[in-house]
């Protein structure tokens, strides 16, 4: 997937727009209550906005296979989430062996 991903008037976001380039990394920043959770929710199809789309490469999200979008994409929270097991455990976890040597490199 080399496309970007559109926002164009979502209404529950008081009329927002934007676009995120392909292979861009965002942050959302901003005082509580401005809409970072609910972009999240919106991207992650958590819900449907009701006016307004989000668009892939011109394809409305609607429209795209939900489990292969959702793997599509990557999310840090602000409060990280560590599980009771080493650094390293931590970090492999969810990772395809192919992906953990780039990630212990990194490390």
């Amino acid at each position: 997937m080399q496309s970007s991903v559109d926002f164009d008037i979502v209404q529950v976001l008081q009329d927002v727009s934007f676009s995120i380039p392909f292979g861009s990394s965002i942050g959302l920043i901003g005082p509580s209550g401005s809409g970072k959770s609910t972009i999240l929710q919106l991207m992650f199809r958590f819900y449907d906005p009701s006016m307004g789309t989000i668009s892939v490469g011109g394809t409305d999200l609607l429209e795209l296979d939900l489990p292969w979008w959702r793997r599509k994409l990557g999310f840090v929270g602000q409060e990280p989430v560590l599980f009771d097991v080493s650094l390293e455990e931590n970090i492999k976890y969810n990772i395809s062996s192919c992906d953990l040597q780039l990630h212990l490199i990194i490390c």
